[in-house]
């Protein structure tokens, strides 16, 4: 075999089997890898809200008693 131009020759003796394959399934491991992936994922966005989350109210709250505890 040899290219020419990026195009793989195959020998004219070679067919190609344009047959019907059988529909295959995935592996349940792929199953399991998907669905840790997205409980992973899910979580991560979890903490991140509520590190906003308790951000926001430290500032709700210690504003005006920073504001008030000020004497100018």
């Amino acid at each position: 075999m040899t290219t020419r131009g990026g195009t793989l020759h195959a020998p004219a003796g070679v067919r190609v089997d344009d047959g019907e394959r059988p529909p295959t399934r995935l592996p349940l491991v792929v199953y399991v890898l998907t669905l840790g992936t997205f409980l992973m994922g899910t979580t991560e966005f979890v903490v991140a809200g509520l590190l906003i989350t308790v951000f926001a109210v430290g500032m709700i709250v210690g504003a005006p008693l920073t504001a008030a505890g000020v004497r100018t």
